[in-house]
């Protein structure tokens, strides 16, 4: 058995490791102002409200013993939770020790956008210079994200929080306040986004345990796995246990060798504080994660629009003489509407499937799809998370040095079926937020190097030039690289110029644990 170490539970902000998953979510772009005094009297009155993982595992805790009881969800078990995070701009107005941060965290997400293949020209949809905020000059200082059970409650505390910021000259602005869509009367899009996938169906799984109790784990697990380093040890069905250092500092992270060894965790710095090189973050850093958050907007209508002119494309051909464009979907996303995988149900969705969680994610694409003549290569769940396949990277378990703790809601009215342009130009889209220890490692490498490069990260697998960009968060506007290789048959179908998802906003963030809030930003 392997002995995992004991989480700081009432050091570490809820959302990270567990995650809030409710069904209203607001979140708050936060901006200081000139008053560093009036600045921290606001954040030691915003502490006390801040939720931590202790109070969310013991809610989480009673929800399944109330569903094992039961089989349903304890009445009137609600919730509501706030955490913050902040910019390094934000972070150095706060104190002095701000200077032992990654390179890439302290240059911020304006830096990143050639990187992480944005659109650079002026005009485009996408490009940083139209963006509502995160640009460069207009990066938010903090952000505050707040998520409840009730509707009510979550608008109620996000106008007393913003009534609060501002009695201390802190500003927000563009907030938004993402909803499960199933909460504007389509309860068939409960947990779904807005193309109509269900999503957040495969995360990793974190290892660690919340008390001295040598089994007394944050996450599930079952009894009788076979206890070798060449396969991944599960938390469930398709979520690989992750060392927690790859997402929150201070703790060992994944060796890379095999998929059960961990490595020394990300150096930080010493205390008492120095500016020292080579360091991920300062001392304090310990028990925090890096956020990234995006404001992504969906274009619904053209997607739709592309799913049904690919359709009738394909059937011109043999192999998909009785296509449909639902089909088209899910062989871009790599699974049905429903969430079942399309290498597990070929033909059809399938949603006893989707609702079976020992089956949803009982799949690997060595196994199953190697080639990618089902499930296409450049198929947005392969380029994301290729499983115990071997990358540009390394071998296969170097696979789990590059998971993402997802954590985004979707925000703006879902398109109603006949909706006019009107409705369909409507402003739709995904909050995207993930945590990770390394946004250069995970969040950036996923864009740059897997979801936007033709032919990683199976390049090994991919005959040349490769079988195309993910169809869904890759960029490269206007470029001809622009186009996913469908089939067994090879059929290449061409991108539009214009991706279907582009970003409006966002920021590289820090979520700091409350020795740091307490003892570094507030002193």
């Amino acid at each position: 058995m392997i002995e995992e170490p004991i989480l700081d539970t009432d050091e570490i902000q809820g959302n990270i490791l567990e995650g809030f998953n409710k069904d209203f979510q607001g979140v708050l772009p936060i901006w200081f102002g000139d008053d560093v005094r009036q600045t921290k009297e606001w954040l030691a009155e915003l502490l006390p409200s801040i939720t931590w993982l202790s109070e969310v595992h013991g809610f989480r805790k009673a929800l399944k013993a109330g569903l094992a009881l039961t089989g349903e969800e304890p009445i009137g078990l609600t919730s509501l939770w706030t955490n913050i995070s902040l910019s390094w701009p934000g972070i150095a107005k706060l104190t002095p020790q701000a200077g032992t941060f990654d390179p890439i965290f302290k240059a911020g997400l304006p830096d990143a956008t050639g990187r992480i293949f944005d659109p650079l020209t002026i005009g485009t949809p996408g490009e940083a210079s139209s963006w509502k905020f995160g640009q460069s000059g207009n990066v938010p200082d903090a952000l505050i994200i707040v998520a409840g059970d009730v509707a009510g409650e979550v608008d109620a505390c996000v106008a007393a929080t913003i009534e609060k910021a501002a009695k201390h000259a802190v500003a927000c602005r563009h907030p938004d306040i993402g909803r499960n869509l199933k909460s504007y009367g389509r309860p068939e899009l409960a947990g779904h986004e807005h193309f109509g996938f269900k999503d957040g169906v495969s995360q990793p799984a974190v290892r660690g345990r919340v008390s001295q109790g040598i089994s007394d784990y944050l996450t599930d697990r079952p009894t009788n796995q076979e206890a070798s380093v060449a396969i991944p040890e599960l938390s469930t069905t398709g979520a690989p246990l992750v060392w927690p250092g790859e997402f929150v500092l201070g703790y060992d992270c994944q060796a890379g060798g095999d998929f059960r060894t961990s490595r020394d965790p990300y150096p930080l710095g010493p205390k008492p504080y120095a500016d020292v090189p080579n360091v991920v973050g300062p001392w304090w850093a310990r028990n925090g994660s890096f956020l990234v958050y995006r404001r992504l907007r969906q274009d619904v209508r053209a997607f739709q629009n592309f799913l049904e002119a690919t359709r009738a494309q394909l059937r011109q051909s043999a192999e998909f003489s009785t296509l449909t464009s639902d089909h088209v979907g899910a062989m871009l996303v790599g699974r049905w509407k429903s969430g079942a995988p399309i290498l597990l149900a070929t033909d059809h969705d399938d949603k006893t499937l989707a609702d079976d969680d020992k089956r949803n994610n009982a799949f690997d694409f060595n196994e199953l799809d190697a080639l990618g003549t089902i499930c296409p290569q450049a198929a947005h769940i392969r380029k994301v998370n290729p499983r115990k396949l071997g990358t540009d990277q390394g071998p296969p378990p170097t696979t789990l040095n590059h998971r993402i703790l997802r954590r985004g809601i979707a925000y703006g009215p879902p398109l109603a079926t006949g909706a006019s342009d009107a409705d369909a130009g409507a402003d739709r889209g995904l909050l995207f937020l993930s945590y990770q220890a390394s946004i250069g490692e995970q969040f950036e490498l996923l864009l740059q190097k897997w979801a936007n490069n033709t032919a990683n990260p199976n390049a090994g697998l991919a005959p040349p030039p490769g079988n195309g960009i993910d169809p869904i968060l890759g960029q490269l506007a206007n470029s001809p690289q622009r186009y996913i290789i469908l089939g067994a048959s090879q059929q290449r179908v061409n991108l539009p110029h214009t991706p279907w998802v582009t970003a409006t906003g966002g920021g590289y963030f820090f979520t700091p644990s409350k020795t740091a809030l307490e003892e570094v930003l507030l002193a």
